[in-house]
């Protein structure tokens, strides 16, 4: 499609529609590519959750072994909880940065700082934290394979949305022409 107008001066301008129109329709068509390949990848991919004997060592019902022992004050400061301790070094229980968030399930562990806390680690790994008498959260192989469909959904959720998107602004395109 050409538009011609007269612009300044009496000098014709000329607008193109085909080329923002083509544009689009790429985009449209690349969301949608996207979003079934997202889909895709999500329900055939044969992944499995992270086996919880990789991570730690377990006793003999698969629960994880600690190998270390902390107890602090629950803390938050710059996207990290940690354990305060007098007289030693604070350990960091968990990483809110990056794209992941946090990695523990309790999303609402800062209406607990300031409580006394113990942490148990398998390695790196939090393994168990118990605040205020309380276990707030516990890696066992139940969690992981939790945390691994979350994820799957997720992908699938987001390749959903951009097929949505995708089909809506071609629909849109093709009303318009």
């Amino acid at each position: 499609m050409r538009d011609v107008a007269k612009g300044f001066a009496g000098v014709q301008l000329v607008r193109f529609h085909d080329t923002n129109e083509k544009k689009s329709e790429q985009m449209a068509r690349a969301f949608i590519c996207i979003g079934a390949l997202a889909v895709i990848v999500s329900v055939f991919t044969p992944w499995q959750a992270e086996k919880l004997t990789d991570i730690c060592e377990t006793d003999a019902h698969g629960d994880a072994v600690p190998n270390r022992h902390v107890d602090g004050v629950l803390r938050y400061f710059e996207r990290s909880y940690y354990l305060e301790r007098s007289h030693a070094d604070n350990v960091v229980i968990d990483r809110c940065g990056g794209k992941t968030g946090c990695q523990t399930p309790d999303r609402s562990f800062r209406q607990l700082t300031g409580a006394t806390a113990q942490a148990e680690f398998c390695g790196q790994h939090l393994s168990k934290l118990n605040v205020s008498g309380t276990v707030v959260f516990e890696l066992t192989q139940d969690w992981l394979n939790r945390e691994y469909e979350n994820f799957r959904a997720a992908i699938r959720w987001t390749g959903a949305t951009s097929i949505v998107v995708g089909g809506l602004l071609l629909l849109r395109l093709r009303k318009r022409g």
